[in-house]
C-alpha cells in the first residue's frame, strides 16, 4: 500500500519542528562547549599551567567532542543514518547495512 504524499501544511510543520529542534540542540551544544572551555581555562589558571590538568579534564573534552558528534549527526538534515525527523518512506528505503549502522549510532 502506497503512502500518500504529504501535504504542504504537513511539510511546513515538519520543517518548523526540525528548525526548532536544530535551534535548541545547537544552543545547548554551544552552552556546553562554553562551560567546558571556561572550566579548562580556570583549571589551567588555578593549577599553574597545562601540566596541572588531570584525567577528568581530558574526560570533559572527550565528552564535549562526543557531544558535538551526537548533536551534529542528530540535527544534520541530510543524514540518513541518524536523523530523527526522517520520514517512514525514507527509512524504508535504507539498505539493511545502513539500517544496522543507524541502530549502532543510536545505541552509542
Amino acid at each position: 500500500m502506497a503512502t500518500p504524499a504529504p501535504t504542504p501544511q504537513e511539510l511546513a510543520a515538519q520543517a518548523a519542528a526540525a528548525h526548532q529542534f536544530n535551534v535548541e540542540a545547537f544552543t545547548l551544544l554551544a552552552i556546553g562547549l562554553i562551560v567546558t572551555v571556561l572550566r579548562t581555562y580556570a583549571r589551567i589558571i588555578v593549577n599553574g599551567g597545562i601540566k596541572g590538568l588531570q584525567v577528568d579534564d581530558l574526560l570533559a573534552w572527550i565528552a564535549a567532542v562526543r557531544s558535538c558528534d551526537h548533536w551534529y549527526m542528530d540535527g544534520y538534515p541530510d543524514s540518513d543514518e541518524k536523523n530523527r525527523s526522517s520520514t517512514q518512506p525514507r527509512l524504508a528505503s535504507l539498505t539493511p547495512w545502513a539500517m544496522q549502522r543507524m541502530v549502532w549510532r543510536t545505541m552509542a
